[in-house]
């Protein structure tokens, strides 16, 4: 059922004001053909920040594009602040550990894996590329 009639009606609609609030890939992703067939009613991302600048401090040319360049990275900003005289800041650097679902659903997906790995999270690691990417989160 094409919902556009609804979104679009002027008493009980979303209103334009509204519906140019919410990024256009939301409303695209239940999009068929012209017919909305969904609203986003709660869509959300996943931000991994880079510092570019920073990078090419430490002496990386290019961010990351595989996990062991990730970690490479990751671990070289940490060390940064583990070889000053500030204990404080020892934990500073490299990656924010996220432990929200989203996050560890967004490495399954980069590295291979998919909505049926998630047994793998239960021990014994055990199915291919999800637990891999597990794996690789662990840095």
């Amino acid at each position: 059922m094409d919902l556009n009639l609804y979104l679009n009606d002027p008493t009980w609609g979303l209103g334009k004001d509204t519906i140019a609030d919410i990024p256009p890939i939301f409303f695209a992703q239940d999009n068929v053909d012209g017919n909305q067939l969904g609203l986003p009613a709660q869509r959300s991302a996943r931000f991994l920040f880079y510092n570019e600048t920073w990078a090419h401090e430490l002496g990386f040319d290019t961010p990351p594009t595989t996990a062991d360049e990730f970690r490479q990275q990751a671990c070289a900003a940490n060390a940064s602040y583990r070889n000053d005289s500030d204990p404080q800041n020892d934990g500073y650097g490299g990656w924010i550990v996220d432990t929200h679902w989203q996050t560890t659903y967004s490495w399954l997906l980069a590295f291979g894996g998919g909505v049926g790995e998630w047994r793998c999270l239960r021990l014994p690691i055990g199915s291919k590329p999800g637990c891999l990417a597990i794996r690789k989160r662990s840095i």
